[in-house]
């Protein structure tokens, strides 16, 4: 029996927080790079069959994969300009809005449906896209072209993003997730499993039919605007409780200027007319639409992009994800990392019936304290040890050498922080003590600070959770060493 590869998957913050895109990456350097090796947990990213992302992980992903998949560190010196401003209310950026609105405009003018998002897509490029044109310049179906795509060297990545039904409705856990990747863009429903050649993304379709006198659309499916779709800041009617007042001021005028505009990514429904089926209160929501009002999942509560991974025709084994998520406000007194409500947000989405099929291990409710009470939010946890679904090995961001817990609103960051993001996502990941000489000046250091808590050897215990259910299907028990692991990082149940 041919073994299946494990998959690697991340998540993100709320948008705009360039955090997840940083925390990702030093992570994803504890599978891809000499430390790594030296770590006893290189080589994992090459065996990896997906890498998932959205928001400010999608950022990353888009930025990786048009450079050719070059190491993050080398990503960060040579295209990466997170030292810029970058705030949508920073005087330098406000500069470029007329630009961006122009862009958008043209946009129309070829008979487009555009909003917002199309000239947010122009400012994310700037800053993760090293490339002297327009946003709509590099597309995502041109990373299939690339030496690192075609010789598989690096895992088939996929961005993901939300619907919100007739652009007005609130997000729930029961939108459809949509996925991008460098191939299709469609979406796994219970009534509607369809996908379309990402190429012809904006192409009007109708019950799998193009239009009557349109013609097949090519040169959508700009990287900039998929990376905007997920990472969409302006579905948010309300301001962030950690914004400063002018901040705030200058949030209320954009949503002057902007209020009869769409704040969601608008894309031509491919699947209008299709998902017809019982259930769910009628099929596909979006059967009837035109046009798909899509934004950044974590709007419904799902800030991890496990949806694309669970799906039984992809049929993984193992799974690992690193939770950046961070909702509250920062003060002196506590920093503030994640409690396991996104991975229960996840685990909430398959309970339906209509879900049943879609296996997902159990995951404890945080909102008693549960999580975190046991420990789940301050070091590694395996989620469906002895189920019959992907093992999920969980890494929450946490304070090990360096505080990563910057506000949504922190749009700049000093080299300094910069590194620390790096170092600390790369200790996280290969569970690496932390010394004091790597301690953070402030005191508050002192009682956030975390670290493994078995003496057990990380990089043995990471190799037995990623090929345990492949021993299982070759009917061989786990070894006395596994054993030892999943009794020290195997979830509750």
């Amino acid at each position: 029996m041919k073994p299946s590869r494990p998959p690697l998957v991340e998540d993100t913050l709320p948008p705009v927080d360039l955090a997840p895109k940083k925390s990702w990456s030093g992570s994803l350097q504890f599978i891809n790079n000499p430390a790594a090796v030296e770590a006893k947990t290189g080589g994992i990213l090459q065996l990896a069959n997906y890498a998932a992302g959205l928001s400010g992980a999608s950022w990353l992903l888009g930025s990786w994969a048009t450079a050719n998949f070059p190491s993050f560190t080398s990503l960060n010196q040579t295209v990466w300009k997170l030292t810029q401003p970058d705030a949508i209310y920073d005087i330098a950026i406000l500069k470029q809005i007329h630009r961006d609105l122009k862009t958008a405009s043209q946009k129309a003018m070829a008979g487009f449906p555009v909003s917002i998002v199309d000239a947010w897509a122009q400012l994310i490029v700037d800053h993760t896209i090293n490339t002297t044109h327009h946003a709509n310049a590099v597309l995502l179906s041109s990373v299939k072209d690339l030496p690192g795509f075609k010789s598989r060297y690096a895992p088939f990545i996929i961005i993901t993003a939300t619907s919100r039904e007739n652009g007005k409705e609130e997000m729930t856990l029961d939108n459809p997730v949509y996925e991008f990747t460098p191939e299709e863009f469609g979406t796994w429903h219970p009534s509607l499993n369809a996908f379309i050649p990402v190429q012809f993304l904006g192409t009007k379709i109708n019950q799998g039919q193009i239009s009557r006198g349109d013609r097949c659309v090519v040169g959508f499916e700009s990287m900039g605007f998929i990376m905007a779709t997920s990472s969409n800041i302006f579905s948010t009617s309300e301001k962030t409780s950690d914004d400063p007042i002018w901040a705030a001021l200058i949030h209320k005028f954009m949503n002057f200027m902007t209020r009869n505009v769409y704040d969601e990514a608008i894309i031509p429904n491919p699947f209008q007319g299709l998902g017809l089926g019982f259930g769910l209160d009628g099929g596909y929501p979006s059967k009837d639409d035109e046009n798909l009002y899509l934004a950044d999942s974590s709007l419904s509560g799902e800030t991890i992009p496990l949806w694309p991974l669970i799906q039984p025709s992809r049929n993984l084994d193992a799974i690992i994800t690193v939770d950046s998520s961070n909702r509250a406000k920062p003060s002196v007194k506590s920093r503030v990392y994640p409690n396991g409500t996104s991975l229960y947000a996840s685990y909430r989405k398959i309970l339906p019936p209509d879900y049943a099929a879609y296996p997902f291990p159990t995951v404890p409710d945080p909102y008693g304290g549960n999580f975190s009470r046991l420990g789940y939010n301050k070091r590694p946890v395996f989620f469906g040890c002895d189920q019959a679904c992907p093992l999920l090995i969980y890494l929450p961001n946490y304070f090990i050498v360096a505080p990563t817990d910057a506000p949504t609103t922190q749009m700049q960051y000093s080299n300094t922080d910069i590194d620390g993001y790096f170092k600390n996502g790369f200790a996280l990941a290969t569970q690496t003590r932390a010394s004091s000489n790597s301690m953070s000046e402030d005191m508050q250091g002192l009682f956030d600070r975390a670290g493994p808590s078995s003496s057990i050897e990380w990089s043995i215990c990471l190799a037995c959770a990623l090929i345990d259910k492949q021993q299982k299907r070759n009917g061989k028990r786990r070894t006395a060493q596994c054993q030892s692991c999943f009794d020290m990082y195997c979830a509750a149940r």
